[in-house]
């Protein structure tokens, strides 16, 4: 599902779709935990991907909407919304017992009552699965 959007989103931003796009989309694809590009091309199965292309595609997903960098953790994981919704600025919630990380939204009106910034936020906590274990 996400290797279908993205190749609509990167047809969408007239970018090629490329033999090593499509490799790093496949990766991203099966990640739960945000991946830094030295640990995508060390569990990349292409000897010839080297460092600097990870970190080019990775910069142009993160602008077109595919990947969120998850600044604490140093990773990037996929875009889990819908594209056609994607406003490209999704805040992160990072549970501190299970290490789950999910995109949600904050508006504007909400961070500037918090004092927050007005670009992503990622805000540590515990999930609802957690809390309701204890």
């Amino acid at each position: 599902m996400f290797q279908e959007h993205a190749l609509n989103i990167l047809k969408q931003h007239n970018q090629k779709i490329t033999k090593t796009r499509l490799r790093i989309l496949n990766q991203l694809a099966e990640i739960k935990q945000p991946l830094n590009p030295y640990e995508l091309i060390k569990q990349s199965t292409d000897s010839t991907i080297d460092i600097t292309t990870i970190y080019r595609n990775l910069e142009l997903f993160e602008k077109i909407g595919l990947v969120h960098k998850v600044q604490s953790l140093g990773g990037y994981l996929p875009c889990t919304h819908e594209h056609k919704e994607c406003s490209k600025s999704h805040d992160i919630i990072i549970c501190t017992s299970c290490n789950t990380i999910n995109e949600t939204h904050i508006d504007s009106r909400t961070k500037t009552l918090l004092g927050l910034s007005q670009g992503p936020v990622e805000l540590n906590g515990r999930c609802n699965s957690c809390e309701q274990k204890n």
